[in-house]
Formats: structure tokens, sequence, C-alpha cells
């Protein structure tokens, strides 16, 4: 009974993941790193399992159910992007007025400042990138 849980979580898993799932293909000729559509891998294993109609109403009822749930997902995605660009325009637009009311010695003391901490927060090369 436990198996078939397992199985049941990691199918669902695989339905609604989509592209983290589809795999690259392996036949040759085909350009390394291109991914197989996403719809790929599900119809593979649709037709390899040979559903009665019964069957194949449930199968059909998940696919919507999970193509409705990324659709969902691609459209909050969409604006959590949209509020983080204007989260980043209204912050550069504060900073750009800050900016403007330093004295010119205040915005190189500031210039200064930022690069030192950009520079400390660089990834550090190894003796060994050094040598070479």
């Amino acid at each position: 009974m436990n198996s078939h849980i397992l199985l049941a979580g990691l199918m669902t898993a695989s339905f609604s993941c989509g592209a983290a799932l589809a795999c690259p293909p392996s036949e040759p000729g085909h350009h390394q790193g291109k991914l197989e559509p996403i719809a790929a891998p599900q119809q593979k294993l649709h037709d390899a399992l040979k559903l009665s109609p019964e069957q194949e109403s449930v199968w059909q009822a998940l696919q919507e159910h999970n193509s409705a749930r990324e659709e969902k997902h691609h459209q909050e995605m969409r604006e959590l992007m949209e509020r983080h660009q204007q989260d980043r325009t209204e912050s550069e637009a504060e900073f750009q007025a800050f900016y403007e009311k330093l004295s010119p010695q205040q915005q190189k003391t500031l210039g200064q400042q930022l690069r030192q901490h950009h520079d400390d927060c660089a990834p550090k090369k190894s003796s060994e990138t050094n040598k070479k």
C-alpha cells in the first residue's frame, strides 16, 4: 500500500514539475542541452500505459488539472516579476534623488564605499587562479 502512495506522489510530482523533469534528448543528432517539449515525457508514459477508456478519462482530468495549476503558477510568477521590477524602479529613483542631493565630495565618498563593498562581496580568487 505504501508503495502505491509513493508511486502516486512521484507521478504527481513529475506531472506538476513539467519542464523541470523534461529530459534532454539522448538520440544522436540532437543538440546537447536542448530539452524535449514538456509534454513529451508524459505522452511517452501515456502511450506505454495503453489506458482503457475509463482510465483515459481520469488521465485527461489529471492533465487538465495540472495544466491549469501550471498556468496559475506562471501567472503568479509573472506578477511577482512585475512587482519586483516596479520595486526596483522605485528604489533606483529614490536612490537617484538622494544621490543628487549629495555634494560632489559626498558622491565621491559614496562611490568609493560602494566599490569597496562590492569588492568585499565579490568571490575571492584562489592563489591557484592567480598563478595561471
